[in-house]
């Protein structure tokens, strides 16, 4: 059997990343007031504890740099999740490895900047309150050896998944708003005074954190 032609596979994985676009939306009606937070966290590397209560969850990191594996990533509503980190520069890394795309519906804060990976796909619903220090949402996988290593290569995990941006998005001052997927679409409102807001949409992207960009 021949190959099918690239422009073939390119086209097919659009509309594939359409399709979760609209799943993802048929989800906001599904399941938007319904009660949520993050389920199954697990520390990977670095320290830090997981407190939770009836509806908000603090993520205490202790060290500078922390991995959280996750078996789902949402927020409800009604909910609310903080991560209270040691520093403005200290970072948080957080992949589902659960199959159900992450759902902010409420409040996701942190004092430090915080990664959430999940190749599934990532919606942030039109009530989404995101207020943190920096924050990468991505589709594309990133290694727990190059974050260990300091080297943020995003690369393709081929899924056709997307982000669909419908909510605020707030980076405190000199932070970043990073928006990695196949399918990067941004109909709600990202500030960020004097940083730095990216929507990329590859197969491959590298991010230099050290020297902001």
């Amino acid at each position: 059997m021949g190959r099918i032609p690239a422009e073939i596979l390119d086209k097919y994985q659009k509309i594939l990343a359409i399709i979760l676009i609209v799943v993802l939306l048929l989800l906001t009606i599904a399941i938007g007031t319904a009660s949520a937070l993050p389920v199954g966290g697990e520390i990977m590397d670095g320290t830090g504890a997981i407190v939770s209560d009836d509806n908000s969850m603090t993520i205490k990191q202790v060290s500078p740099e922390m991995i959280v594996n996750w078996q789902s990533f949402n927020i409800g509503s009604q909910e609310r999740v903080e991560f209270l980190q040691p520093s403005r520069d200290a970072l948080a890394i957080n992949r589902v490895m659960g199959n159900e795309p992450s759902q902010i519906f409420g409040q996701l804060q942190s004092n430090g900047k915080i990664f959430l990976i999940n190749p599934n796909g990532i919606l942030f619903a039109q009530n989404a309150q995101v207020d943190v220090g920096g924050l990468v949402a991505s589709t594309l996988n990133l290694t727990n050896k190059d974050i260990l290593e300091g080297k943020y290569t995003f690369a393709n995990n081929m899924l056709s998944s997307a982000i669909f941006n419908q909510g605020q998005i707030t980076a405190k001052d000199n932070g970043y708003v990073v928006l990695l997927s196949s399918q990067v679409t941004n109909e709600g409102l990202i500030a960020v005074n004097r940083g730095m807001v990216t929507l990329g949409a590859g197969e491959k992207i590298t991010l230099d954190l050290m020297g902001q960009w």
